[in-house]
């Protein structure tokens, strides 16, 4: 820069060069007089690629195995050419030792929203969680930042067996079906 008011303090542009032993040099105009930095800085380089990811927190931390949801993410810069968002399920204690991939997103942008499907074969819990990763860079995001619970849907009723025919104040009749998948209770109702 040059020709700058002298008023003892400038706004300048990092020039794109890395170095450890950085110091700046202020020289007057038509002059012999000057002064260096006393001290060395480092000119590092910017982030112009992901290096952090986030991933949302949901709006809804309770789900059914076999439920869609949309998992967003953002981070501090564009991901590299053929890069791939994951959104990953971890286990029921909210370990990601062996992740469940549960949707994916071809993207470069910083921002964005995964659709996902949590598998119908995931066990009942209270403390999963979710998490973005992206493939390039390689970059493993937060998680969702709170516990999300899966409840395993219940299944139908079966065909109910037992008497067509009973009479009026008989007792002891047996009607019967099939066990309801993940239901603990059964309510049973005489429709007449």
């Amino acid at each position: 820069m040059s020709s700058t008011p002298n008023d003892g303090t400038e706004t300048i542009t990092v020039p794109a060069y890395l170095s450890t032993t950085a110091r700046i040099k202020v020289q007057s105009v038509g002059n012999i007089f000057f002064d260096i930095s006393n001290t060395n800085f480092t000119i590092a380089a910017g982030s112009t690629v992901l290096s952090t990811l986030n991933t949302s927190a949901l709006t809804t931390t309770t789900y059914c195995s076999g439920s869609t949801v949309s998992i967003g993410f953002s981070g501090d810069g564009p991901a590299n050419t053929g890069n791939v968002f994951t959104a990953q399920l971890s286990n029921s204690s909210g370990s990601f030792a062996n992740p469940i991939n549960i949707g994916t997103l071809t993207s470069t942008s910083n921002t964005g929203s995964i659709s996902c499907t949590i598998p119908s074969n995931t066990a009942a819990g209270n403390a999963y969680r979710i998490r973005v990763i992206a493939s390039n860079p390689v970059i493993t995001g937060t998680d969702n930042g709170a516990n999300i619970t899966i409840q395993n849907p219940i299944t139908t009723a079966g065909v109910v067996t037992g008497s067509n025919t009973i009479c009026q104040g008989q007792t002891n009749i047996t009607y019967s079906t099939v066990a309801v998948t993940n239901a603990s209770t059964y309510t049973w109702t005489n429709l007449s």
